[in-house]
């Protein structure tokens, strides 16, 4: 078996931050939603972080990648690369793997 290496790619990248509340006490603060990402108010599709039921009054929010929707948590990473497409990268993997150009 042959072993290959990931080519180094340059890629821009912005988080997508929520101030987290219980949607119960009160809707989430936005503090920054990258370019491109769209929201979605109350299907009720999506549940809860914090109590694990649906909640028909949250507002969603989600990237459209390759024809699907993506959805966002808070903290995420849009990520664009050079060719002009789009990805969400979760924030653990992206502190893992990631590192910002000086």
């Amino acid at each position: 078996m042959e072993k290959y290496i990931k080519k180094p790619v340059i890629v821009e990248a912005e988080q997508f931050l929520l101030e987290e509340q219980h949607p119960i006490w009160g809707s989430s603060k936005v503090i920054n939603v990258p370019e491109g990402v769209m929201k979605h108010q109350g299907c009720g599709y999506r549940m809860c972080d914090v109590c694990g039921g649906a909640n028909s009054n949250e507002t969603i929010y989600y990237l459209p990648v390759s024809g699907e929707s993506r959805y966002l948590s808070n903290r995420d990473w849009v990520l664009t690369f050079p060719n002009g497409e789009k990805d969400i990268c979760k924030a653990d993997f992206f502190d893992k793997n990631y590192e910002k150009i000086k």
